[in-house]
Order: C-alpha cells, then sequence, then structure tokens
C-alpha cells in the first residue's frame, strides 16, 4: 500500500520492558528516504541517549504507542530535551490495513506516522501526571478501607451486615460467639481502618495544596450536584483544565469510554456497549451520578425518567455521560452549573 507522506522527519519507538526500538524515517531534499535502526536499554542513561539522539536527529514527530506504563519513561525523557512525542492508542494502529508481516513495529509505526495516520493521546502536564498518582492512590486505599470495613461487618455479625441500634451492637459483642479471638481480629481491624483513613486525609491534603493554581476550575466543578471538593480534585489531574485539547464533548466521553457504542447495520442499532477508556474517570463520574440521583435537581429528573426504561446501571451510565458533556461545556465556558 503506497501512503502519501506528510512528514519529512519522524522517529518511532517500539517501547519494550528492558529494550526501545527506535526506527528514524528522513527524507532528503533529492527525494532520498533514509531508515536508521537503534536500539536502546531500558535504563536511565540509555533514555537520556534516546533522547539526545532523537534531538539531534530533529523529527518532526516522535511517535510510540501506549503500551501499559512502560511509555511514561521515554516520554519523561524527551519531555526534558525539549521533543513532546505522541503516544497513539494501539487500538487505532492496528486498525490500519496493509502491514506487511516482515517489518518491524516501530518502522511500521514511523511509516504511518509520517503518512499522517495517527492521533495523539491525551497526555496531561507533567505537574497534573505528577498529582494523577496521589489521586490513583487514593482511589486504591478507600477500596482498602471499604473492604476492611465489610470484613469487620461479618466478625461482628455472622449474616454479614452491622446492626444498627447500640443496644443491638452491644447484645452482639457480648454473645458466647463473640469470643477472645473475634475481639483481637475485630481490633486489629479497627486500627488498620484507622490507619487507612489517616492515610487517606494526608492525600487528601496534598492533592489539595498541590492544585492551588486551578482553584477557579476547582471551585467552578463543585457547583455540579454530586460533586465536592475531593472529587472536583480527582477529576482535575484526570482530565487536566484546557479541554481544547479534546476539541469536543464527544472526543472527551469517547476518551473516557462513557459514551454508547455506534454499532448500527442496515438500519439497525444493535448493541451499544461502552469500550474500554479510562477505568479512573469513570469510575468517579458513576459516582458523581449516584450523589447527583440523590439531590433535588434536573439530574435527579434525569435520572428517574431513565431508570424506569433501562433499569439502574443503565442509567447511572447514561447519566454519568450527561454529566461529562455538561462539566466539558462548564471548563470551556468557564461557567457555573445551572440547574435548569
Amino acid at each position: 500500500m503506497d501512503l502519501t507522506p506528510m512528514h519529512k522527519r519522524v522517529i518511532a519507538l517500539d517501547v519494550h520492558q528492558a529494550k526501545i526500538t527506535a526506527c528514524a524515517v528522513v527524507e532528503h531534499d533529492d527525494g532520498r528516504v533514509e531508515v536508521t535502526k537503534r536500539d536502546f536499554g531500558a535504563f536511565k542513561r540509555d533514555r537520556r541517549a534516546l533522547a539526545q539522539w532523537a534531538l539531534e536527529m530533529a523529527p518532526e514527530v516522535v511517535v510510540m504507542e501506549s503500551t501499559g506504563v512502560y511509555w511514561k519513561s521515554p516520554f519523561a525523557a524527551l519531555e526534558a530535551v525539549g521533543l513532546i512525542a505522541w503516544v497513539v492508542n494501539a487500538r487505532h494502529v492496528k486498525a490500519v490495513p496493509g502491514r506487511k508481516t516482515d517489518m518491524a513495529d516501530a518502522q511500521w509505526l514511523a511509516t504511518l506516522a509520517r503518512a499522517g495516520l495517527l492521533r495523539a493521546s491525551f497526555i496531561p502536564p507533567v505537574q497534573m501526571r505528577q498529582l494523577r498518582l496521589v489521586a490513583r492512590q487514593r482511589q486504591k486505599l478507600v477500596g482498602m478501607c471499604s473492604a476492611e470495613k465489610n470484613r469487620l461487618h461479618k466478625v461482628l455479625d455472622h449474616k454479614g451486615r452491622l446492626r444498627a441500634s447500640r443496644q443491638e451492637l452491644c447484645e452482639a459483642l457480648s454473645t458466647e460467639q463473640f469470643s477472645a479471638v473475634h475481639r483481637f481480629v475485630a481490633q486489629e481491624i479497627v486500627q488498620h481502618i484507622e490507619q487507612i483513613e489517616q492515610r487517606i486525609a494526608r492525600m487528601d491534603q496534598y492533592l489539595l495544596q498541590g492544585l492551588q493554581p486551578w482553584q477557579p476550575q476547582l471551585r467552578l466543578l463543585q457547583t455540579l450536584p454530586g460533586i465536592d471538593e475531593q472529587g472536583a480534585a480527582m477529576l482535575l489531574v484526570e482530565i487536566g483544565a484546557d479541554m481544547s485539547v479534546f476539541g469536543s464533548a464527544e472526543r472527551l466521553a469517547s476518551w473516557v469510554g462513557i459514551c454508547p457504542g455506534n454499532n448500527e447495520s442496515a438500519g439497525k442499532r444493535k448493541t451499544g456497549r461502552i469500550r474500554k477508556g479510562n477505568a479512573w474517570v469513570r469510575r468517579l463520574l458513576c459516582e458523581f451520578a449516584q450523589a447527583a440521583a440523590r439531590t433535588r435537581c434536573a439530574l435527579k429528573a434525569k435520572f428517574d425518567a431513565l431508570t424506569i426504561r433501562k433499569g439502574h446501571k443503565k442509567s447511572v451510565v447514561a447519566l454519568a455521560h450527561k454529566m461529562l458533556r455538561t462539566i466539558y461545556a462548564m471548563l470551556s465556558n468557564g461557567s457555573h452549573y445551572q440547574d435548569k
């Protein structure tokens, strides 16, 4: 397949855990195309050498696939020397036909990038990426805390639920079935829960301090029902404050993986399952949607109307999609949420 070139100097990286294969495609003024391949290690000195080699090649585009977490270190090394690489979705690369079996991954990436057939994924600024680590670790700690509370429930009540009133709880603890072993396990679980809650509080404080330059956006997001200060902070470090990088609310929803699938053939609409996207943002949006559904606002009315036709779970996803589109408009225009 003949591809019309749009860029004259392109570098593509095939990133692995222990090796990085680089392929540079350079078109000279006389029309001659030169292909250069080099292998680099995965250590820090190797990434520095990769960045210097790429800088000397003076590429118009540097591209790599988003393979797990291995792309992050080469991306940071290139960013340090002033080269912003394109991190592309591997699904988009696979969808392009015409690849030969004897062509290396890096060379095929360079060929597609040279022809302008790849689109860069959203990569937030370095400060946002660092705060992402804190926000995602906090989500994991919240899950651990919930799991520990469920274990405590099972220890205190064989039926798996904690009795509501204080009198019934005292009766449950004074029964013969609640032995010294149960008491020891319950104390250990309670101490673990308190430790996790203290770590969560420290992460909340660190996250809010790091987002001081984005206080206007934080206050803006909190005007939307279902979003508190901490939820706004965790969402902001994931999607960023600049909505122009997505271009439209539809692209943002597609990147998150919260929009319905488009599967229509011969006038018949088939299953519209959501695709894989940013699971961290999707989880936050579903929490926001369930919180908004318990308030008195237009979002609750929308949720109640959807529940009749689609059921609870699909309605949560649909309301989360609507809230994300609203968030895009709020951050783009700098306007507060107005309930209608």
